[in-house]
């Protein structure tokens, strides 16, 4: 029985779709090396684009010691029942094959060495070499050295005995978008390929894909055929979509789906990941039936780095785990599998959740963008989840994206959470949280943004009855139309001696002040009460560095798809800001305990399947 097909080749570099701003040059002055994630190669490569298999020249070695060919044997340990394991290969010409074990051990890389033979053979052959028992925690692999050129590897699987699921899965993939139409027809297109057609995938005929178009635009680009089921859906945000999704996957119980995988609509996905989730669910342990699997989330303009392996949630202040690793290197490929930290939730850019937990009278909160797969998480996956390398999704990373609405969101939005969670969190906590996001745009001349958070605090504060009676499209049309009018950066250049090399470069290279340097920074606003020390233009990005404005009066934030937009401070603004936050510190005092009281014991009006079917409009 198969477990885990090997890759050799860099499917990375052929599925990945870049946005628009990663160019060739980008990619080769980032070093966007891939190929690491598969295989480690010493006079040896890939045969050729799209073609699996590697050549050797002479004394070339290759190692499986990745992210995508290592097998996870302490995870399949843990959560399954397979208990034995071996690796077949597919060979030509002369080697010494090396069986292999990798954990870690006070942070550092401990190799055993299992197993050792040499191989001789004109013709290409398969070879079948056991590993054996599982082991407790780290990964098996194999070091091939070539011990004469031309040597090829062509194909290889990780197997065990043949055994009897412990479940019977069938697979949703559940995808909302709003005007990603290229994503989604790429990723459409790679499922279709190594999935929904191939006889030869684990997972033929038990995947199905639902996708709600929340724009309406997906027509004549993706459509309704089999195994994919396109639904125009009223744009109520990602969470209107994936409940829609939920919902449709529901209605299909009765054809045997068992659980229901979330996944954004501009991530790229893995084909590898879905036939590796499938088949962990496939023979896990009963007692995680009830388990949550998610991806691992790398970045897409750096396909290496690996973003987040599940968060915490710490009544908001957020800790993205295992944050900004190369996962090429064998100890951060060793680390990311280790079980270290509470996962307290998993974003819904891949996120399978069991039908068994999703009731249908506790779906998700009506919340539109942000938080939302938080709040359920933290509802719904209670610290159970499961993470193992190749299970992963690509997405753009996210401070590259001016925030926009999502500062009314992410306010709103995380006082709901807390209210219904996090019951010790007070008003006091929520008075601090506001005041420091409004002093850090301020600091940032960031006015609109201000306008925004004050809003994000009149109507949390409204409670439960109002969110209940909010137009949820048309706020976030009124939302859309406060912010700031952007500009490509290519209007930008020449203005006061602006160059495209300074747009491109932003804050590479600023050095955060030391402690003391930014306490004082805070103190005075960010320098507000002394006078500039240049008017030369600050380049900015969407979540930079407050500190880089210290003193600096002028600005331009500039996106990662080629758009500025220009601030600069203003007294009277300032003066003005400070007096909206009083105001909205004076009404949590006065409104915060009852909205939280009104949202915590009365959220469950809005999560059930009759309210969602209502607001849907289905």
């Amino acid at each position: 029985m198969k477990l885990q097909q090997l890759i050799l080749r860099d499917v990375t570099r052929e599925n990945i779709l870049l946005p628009l701003y990663i160019t060739e040059e980008n990619i080769r002055r980032k070093r966007m090396v891939t190929e690491e994630l598969y295989v480690r190669m010493e006079e040896a490569s890939f045969l050729s684009y799209g073609i699996e298999g590697v050549y050797f020249r002479m004394g070339g070695k290759a190692g499986l010691d990745t992210f995508q060919n290592s097998f996870s044997c302490g995870k399949w340990k843990k959560y399954t029942i397979i208990e034995h394991v071996f690796i077949t290969l597919e060979l030509k010409g002369d080697f010494k094959l090396q069986l292999m074990h990798a954990r870690l051990q006070d942070g550092e890389v401990v190799e055993t060495l299992l197993s050792e033979r040499e191989i001789h053979t004109e013709e290409l052959i398969e070879i079948t070499e056991e590993f054996g028992a599982l082991q407790e925690e780290g990964i098996f692999y194999v070091v091939l050295e070539a011990l004469q050129a031309g040597s090829l590897l062509c194909s290889g699987y990780y197997g065990t005995e043949d055994l009897q699921p412990t479940q019977e899965v069938k697979l949703a993939i559940d995808i909302c978008t709003f005007k990603r139409e290229q994503y989604v027809a790429r990723n459409m297109e790679i499922l279709k390929r190594d999935i929904l057609e191939n006889e030869d995938s684990p997972c033929y005929g038990k995947v199905w894909v639902h996708i709600s178009d929340n724009a309406s635009s997906l027509e004549g680009i993706v459509d309704s055929q089999e195994h994919i089921t396109v639904d125009k859906n009223a744009n109520l945000g990602g969470v209107g979509g994936f409940t829609r999704g939920i919902i449709e996957t529901q209605k299909r119980a009765g054809e045997g789906y068992t659980h229901v995988l979330l996944m954004d609509d501009d991530a790229t996905i893995s084909s590898a990941a879905v036939e590796a989730n499938y088949l962990l669910l496939a023979y896990l342990k009963p007692e995680y039936f009830g388990y949550t699997v998610g991806g691992k989330l790398l970045v897409l303009g750096h396909p290496f780095v690996q973003f987040e392996v599940g968060a915490q949630w710490n009544e908001g202040k957020i800790v993205a785990l295992k944050n900004n690793r190369d996962i090429r290197l064998v100890e951060e490929v060793l680390d990311s599998e280790r079980e270290d930290e509470t996962v307290e939730y998993q974003g819904w850019w891949y996120c399978c959740i069991p039908l068994q937990e999703i009731d249908p009278a506790n779906l998700p909160l009506p919340i539109f963008i942000h938080r939302d797969d938080v709040e359920y998480g933290l509802r719904v996956g209670r610290e159970r989840f499961i993470f193992m390398n190749r299970i992963c999704i690509w997405h753009e990373a996210f401070a590259g994206k001016m925030p926009g609405p999502l500062d009314y969101y992410d306010i709103r939005n995380h006082a709901i959470t807390n209210a219904i969670h996090c019951p010790q969190y007070t008003k006091e906590d929520f008075k601090r949280f506001v005041s420091k996001w409004i002093w850090g745009n301020i600091g940032k001349y960031r006015y609109k943004y201000v306008d925004y958070n004050v809003k994000a605090v009149e109507d949390f504060c409204k409670g439960i009855d109002w969110l209940l009676d909010t137009d949820a499209f048309a706020l976030h049309q009124e939302l859309f139309a406060m912010n700031y009018k952007a500009k490509p950066i290519s209007e930008w250049v020449g203005f006061e001696g602006i160059t495209e090399e300074q747009l491109e470069r932003r804050e590479r290279g600023f050095k955060n002040p030391g402690a003391l340097g930014r306490k004082f920074h805070m103190a005075t606003a960010n320098g507000f009460f002394f006078p500039v020390k240049s008017r030369k233009i600050v380049i900015s990005e969407p979540y930079g560095n407050v500190h880089i404005l210290y003193r600096r009066p002028r600005t331009i934030v500039v996106d990662n798809y080629g758009n500025g937009v220009y601030l600069e401070r203003d007294r009277k603004q300032f003066w003005e800001c400070k007096r909206k936050l009083e105001k909205a510190l004076k009404l949590i005092d006065e409104k915060y305990d009852a909205a939280a009281k009104s949202y915590r014991e009365r959220y469950r009006e809005l999560v059930s399947r009759e309210f969602w079917e209502k607001y849907l409009g289905i």
